[in-house]
Formats: structure tokens, sequence, C-alpha cells
């Protein structure tokens, strides 16, 4: 959602991240290599993340405060589209300690993803319904 106000060493950085996140509970679902691939695309990159992860390293590219919480929101986003894992709520929980984000601050990021994640639940229902009448009118 705000991945491309990132740099390129930013988004480099936050792939190999967010790509630690989906990989650090030892399941990727469906759900998280979907929105992982959606952020890639955002950003405009084409390389794959890399396996080796030394978060400080990645924390230390986002240089900007903007930056920065622009990362924690997005990782926030990326580990609550199949329910929050204790090993990525631990990650993020670094991730912000790094940026020297407080905890009242990273509390607010954590409601405004619960928030904005039902309201993509009630989008995809919407698209995904069917209109009274609707049934009628496909038959003609």
């Amino acid at each position: 959602m705000f991945l491309s106000a990132l740099d390129h060493d930013e988004k480099v950085a936050f792939l190999g991240l967010a790509n630690h996140l989906v990989s650090i509970d030892g399941i990727r679902s469906i759900e998280e290599n979907e929105l992982f691939e959606e952020m890639r695309h955002e950003m405009r990159l084409r390389e794959r993340a890399s396996g080796d992860v030394d978060v400080a390293d990645l924390c230390g590219a986002f240089t900007r405060r903007e930056s920065q919480r622009i990362a924690v929101l997005e990782l926030i986003t990326l580990a609550l589209v199949d329910g929050l894992a204790v090993t990525e709520h631990a990650l993020i929980n670094t991730v912000a300690r790094h940026f020297e984000l407080p905890p009242r601050t990273l509390a607010r990021y954590y409601s405004w993803a619960h928030r904005l994640a039902r309201l993509n639940d009630e989008a995809r229902a919407m698209i995904n319904e069917r209109d009274e009448g609707a049934s009628a009118a496909t038959k003609r």
C-alpha cells in the first residue's frame, strides 16, 4: 500500500524482512505468498529475496523515519493475512525496537492493520456475493 514510497535499497531490505517474516514460522501460506508477491510487484522488484537474513543489517537500510514506519505497517499487514504467529510477532517487535518505535505507536499500527484486514475481508465478500435477482437476469 505504501511500499512505492521506499527507495530502492529500502525496497530490497523490506523484501528480505518480508521473506523472513513469511518463512519464520515454518509455514508459507497461500495468503502470505500472494500478498508477498503483490508487495514485490508494488515495489517493482524483479529480484527475489535472499535466504541470508541479518535483521539488524536489513533494518539499517531504513534511514528515514517515514520509511521505518512504512516497513513496520506493511510487515504487520503481511503477518496478519493468515493469522499472527508468535514468531512473526517477535520479529515485528524486533524490527520496531530497532527503529525505536514506541510500544504505544506499535499498538496503534496493529490496530490499524486489524481494521484494514477486516475491510479487505468485507470487500472480498462483496465482490464474491451474488446479487438478489441475479439468477433471473443471468438466465436470459
